[in-house]
């Protein structure tokens, strides 16, 4: 989409939107736009709330992390399912780099906090699918998040013929995952609260 097109259709309306959630199959950063336009959103309207989604691989450079800090998104969910090169590459392909995601979410938190900004949080999502979903893989992300200062680490089902079978529906583990600290929607509903 044309970025001066988008801003022209919502100005007249951003008065009225509470919150904007960059994401829906596909990756946020690859609109060359993208960070122009939660600056222009911020600006238009600071008490927006802006969600982005994103597997961080455009974001390539400290010049592309520190304007996205300025224009301080609330949350940054980042796609990276399992807690090594070789799990999650069977969802996100051979051309990821889990490595480089997961500097590239401690550089994030980094910039700004020496920029003494509050956002945006970092948040490592973790899809739920059949190959790393044991509790095992899931221990070694949830001390990986902490150990790089990730400010949230949040669990999701995937959905299809991949997504796990133990966390199915109607299985003990979706309910406590349901009654968890690490399940994203609550989470989120906590941090909509504040």
């Amino acid at each position: 989409l044309d970025l001066e097109a988008m801003k022209s259709w919502l100005g007249p309306y951003i008065d009225r939107i509470d919150r904007i959630r960059f994401y829906n199959y596909g990756e946020t950063f690859l609109h060359p736009g993208s960070i122009d336009f939660c600056t222009f959103l911020r600006k238009k309207r600071p008490d927006i709330e802006i969600d982005i989604a994103t597997n961080l691989i455009p974001l390539d450079s400290d010049e592309k992390i520190r304007a996205l800090i300025e224009a301080e998104p609330n949350i940054l969910k980042v796609s990276l399912h399992g807690a090594s090169h070789e799990k999650a590459k069977q969802y996100m392909g051979d051309k990821s780099d889990f490595n480089r995601v997961l500097d590239t979410m401690k550089r994030i938190v980094e910039l700004r906090n020496k920029q003494g900004k509050k956002y945006p949080l970092v948040m490592w999502k973790y899809l739920l699918f059949s190959w790393n979903d044991t509790d095992e893989e899931i221990e070694k992300a949830k001390t990986l998040c902490g150990k790089s200062n990730i400010d949230i680490f949040a669990l999701e089902l995937a959905s299809g013929p991949n997504a796990s079978k133990r966390f199915a529906k109607g299985t003990p583990e979706l309910k406590a995952l349901h009654e968890s600290e690490w399940y994203e929607k609550k989470i989120i509903k906590e941090l909509l609260k504040h």
